[in-house]
């Protein structure tokens, strides 16, 4: 799963972490080895750091919250309009039971 980041001046960006950890296989004798060979694998860091890049997409992308504790067609949602990675425009607040007909 990617992680975004809208900036105040409505500029889209990606949070990027690839490459910052490694899939290595462990030893025995190593920290957390198991005697099922399919447990001995971990992903451990490597000191590289994620990047924060533009990400400039022209698209309509709906948000909504990630915990919701009501129930589903309460459910909050926007639509988001990016042009060149840079939003435009908000629009269609709405729950997922307006979308549905209810």
């Amino acid at each position: 799963m990617s992680q975004y980041w809208i900036s105040p001046d409505g500029q889209l960006y990606l949070i990027d972490y690839s490459h910052t950890a490694d899939f290595v296989e462990l030893k025995e004798g190593d920290e957390g080895y198991h005697e099922v060979a399919l447990f001995n694998f971990r992903w451990i860091p490597n000191g590289n750091h994620g990047k924060v890049r533009p990400w400039n997409i022209t698209k309509i992308i709906t948000i909504y919250p990630e915990n919701w504790e009501g129930e589903w067609d309460e459910w909050p949602e926007i639509s988001l309009l990016f042009e060149s990675g840079k939003l435009m425009k908000v629009y269609n607040k709405s729950t997922k039971g307006d979308r549905n007909g209810n």
